[in-house]
């Protein structure tokens, strides 16, 4: 998971890399309030908690949380994942925008594509944004439902649409090991920049899923 800048006058590359079959079922969804408002900074808290314990065929996963993580966000890209356990453990990737680069003026002249667990923002006209608030309101977010109806609505979410995401910056261990480490941080560059996110809650339009 890395995040590497190429950045000039008229062009931005940002680079964020890192390390199921989906279920027949009912989603009992509840109708939330207000409209979703990207414009602001996701809410972060240091947090200990409990660790959660997921066995997929013959790998046991540790998730241990490390903050407490709510954002309203866009999301410009999706990419699905099917190779192994760690891919059924977190089977999709959310490539998302918040603030100023959220708004279509600015977005428009960005495009997004995802690959092996990264996201490339590649600029295609000046956008008028400072490159570095540009990379520190984009991201690429691994996703680890808590359950299968988050992951139902996770999997209903398009390309160009605004949600909330609401759970836990994680740490996942395996055989003692590390697989992925959270950043807690907008502004790192190298190893380590990917949010990688236990979900809990997800808001889609005025529906939310629990």
């Amino acid at each position: 998971m890395s995040k590497i800048r190429v950045l000039s006058i008229f062009s931005v590359l940002l680079i964020s890399t890192g390390m199921g079959c989906l279920s027949q079922f009912t989603v009992q969804p509840s109708e939330g309030g207000s409209a979703i408002d990207t414009s602001q900074e996701p809410l972060q808290e240091r947090y200990t908690g409990e660790e959660i314990h997921k066995r997929i065929g013959g790998f046991e996963f540790t998730i241990v949380p490390v903050a407490v993580y709510k954002a309203s966000v866009l999301v410009i890209c999706i990419k699905y994942y099917n190779a192994d356990e760690v891919d059924e453990l977190a089977p999709i990737d959310l490539c998302v925008v918040w603030g100023k680069l959220a708004k279509p003026k600015y977005l428009q002249h960005f495009t997004c594509t995802q690959t092996d667990r990264g996201c490339r923002l590649t600029s295609r006209t000046e956008s008028y944004l400072d490159d570095s608030y540009v990379g520190t309101h984009f991201t690429n977010m691994h996703i680890i439902p808590a359950n299968e109806t988050i992951l139902e609505a996770i999997k209903r979410i398009k390309g160009d649409q605004a949600i909330v995401l609401e759970g836990f910056l994680v740490n996942v261990y395996s055989g003692g090991a590390v697989i992925w480490e959270t950043s807690l941080i907008w502004k790192d560059p190298d190893s380590g920049s990917c949010e990688v996110l236990y979900v809990t809650k997800v808001k889609i339009g005025s529906t939310i899923y629990e």
